[in-house]
């Protein structure tokens, strides 16, 4: 029974921040509803050459009319005008009446699409319902539902795998999946729910084989990894975790060697059709969207000033898993999410120490964690040597969020010398607190008041 009231909370927080929060409030999100808009009509809008390009088509016209997306992201003092919106939904705006696009553009079509693609089979079952414009974008917003309850049922079983007690699972699940980060990505439409699955299925799929690792099971690695490069180029982070993992098996054996060379080619196999597109397109194989989308006002850093702001710059980072909502604007008061971030890094680092060499499944969870970590740390050290002002966000680190819970909660167990179970609870506790001060405290006074 308390079981199914931990599942039955975690959907509830979910229904609750899914209908509170207003259409484009998430980073981008306009962008890739766009994509999946011009998917349904078999276009792949090209990335802009100049950040001043308007790419306001109809669709995203009206909505930013009828919701005012972008002044309520980004002003603090505005809400969305809700007699409005209720007067466009009475009117039964359709969005299939649009006209066809010439040669769309878009700031991020530079994305793989595999998430876009899901998208796809709801904006298509919500036109063949044909629901209101306001309907479809909520109906499309499933697709990031159905990654976010598969991501959660992941997190569940790879700590039930770890902890040994249910209990212990149970908690901690909650506490993963009611995070402002993780509830902010499960709701967006924006492909960072789907990378969050395939990261955790691909934690699950190694714990599960553990040591008897085959040719078959090189190949499942290849398409996880595949597929999460198909959602996010981010994903490339998984190929080099599932080369840690077959290095830590096999060492530099013959067999070490014929894995990895498998695992590789597979993989690039899988990607390779992207790669072509933006070989055709740009004249690269991979393009990001940095010069073209960012300020380049940063002072000229030697490298070691560079190396020490790129690691600074996870402060930043961590802040978000506070409770920042929105594009990064609305945010609790100054002392939690300082006090927050304090907590998160002190915990995690005695967790990293304690858990250091102990066991197999610790070692995973350190390379899983710090594959992740030491990308983001060359992209943000990239940033700072072409002086480009873009932060690390908080939702880039989801993947390994929940490894560093597991290390929180070891680090927890070491300061305060209390058992897993005990520790687990106060997670939980402290979740619940979490969740409804962001609700009362940022999310409703920023949208509604």
């Amino acid at each position: 029974m308390v079981r199914h009231l931990k599942l039955y909370l975690i959907v509830f927080s979910y229904l609750v921040y899914f209908i509170i929060s207003p259409p484009f409030q998430a980073p981008d999100e306009p962008e890739h509803y766009q994509i999946i808009y011009f998917l349904t009509r078999l276009q792949y809008p090209r990335l802009v050459k100049d950040v001043h390009t308007s790419t306001n088509y109809q669709l995203l016209d009206t909505f930013e009319k009828v919701f005012n997306t972008t002044q309520v992201a980004s002003e603090n003092y505005v809400i969305p005008d809700f007699e409005k919106i209720k007067k466009f939904v009475s009117q039964k705006n359709r969005a299939i009446s649009f006209p066809k696009i010439k040669n769309p553009l878009s700031k991020q079509g530079h994305q793989p699409i595999l998430y876009h693609i899901i998208g796809i089979v709801f904006f298509s079952l919500s036109s063949l319902l044909r629901l209101d414009m306001v309907a479809q974008y909520y109906v499309v917003r499933l697709a990031s539902t159905l990654f976010y309850f598969l991501s959660v049922f992941l997190a569940y079983q790879i700590l039930k795998y770890l902890f040994r007690k249910n209990e212990v699972a149970e908690n901690l699940t909650v506490f993963f999946a009611i995070n402002p980060v993780t509830l902010k990505a499960g709701i967006a439409v924006n492909p960072d729910s789907a990378l969050l699955f395939f990261s955790l299925l691909a934690l699950w799929l190694v714990f599960k084989v553990d040591n008897k690792i085959s040719l078959k099971h090189v190949l499942l690695f290849s398409l996880v990894g595949g597929f999460a490069m198909w959602t996010k180029f981010q994903g490339i982070v998984l190929v080099s975790f599932f080369v840690f993992v077959l290095f830590q098996k096999y060492a530099w054996s013959k067999k070490f060697i014929t894995y990895c060379l498998s695992l590789l080619i597979i993989t690039f196999l899988i990607i390779s059709p992207w790669l072509v597109i933006n070989i055709q397109r740009y004249g690269v194989p991979i393009v990001d969207n940095f010069s073209i989308m960012g300020k380049f006002n940063l002072p000229h850093y030697r490298l070691w000033q560079a190396i020490i702001q790129a690691l600074f710059e996870f402060r930043h980072t961590i802040m978000h898993y506070a409770g920042f909502w929105g594009w990064g604007e609305p945010y609790p008061f100054k002392p939690f999410f300082i006090f927050y971030t304090v907590v998160f890094l002190c915990l995690s680092f005695i967790g990293l120490i304690s858990v250091t060499k102990k066991n197999k499944q610790n070692n995973i969870l350190l390379i899983f964690s710090f594959s992740l970590i030491l990308f983001l740390f060359s992209v943000s050290l990239r940033h700072k040597l072409l002086r480009f002002s873009g932060d690390i966000q908080g939702r880039y680190l989801l993947p390994a969020f929940l490894a560093l819970i597991i290390f929180q909660v070891k680090g927890a167990g070491v300061l305060f010398k209390k058992k897993t179970e005990i520790v687990s609870r106060y997670f939980l506790w402290f979740s619940l607190f979490q969740f409804y001060f962001i609700l009362f405290f940022v999310i409703i006074p920023k949208y509604y008041v």
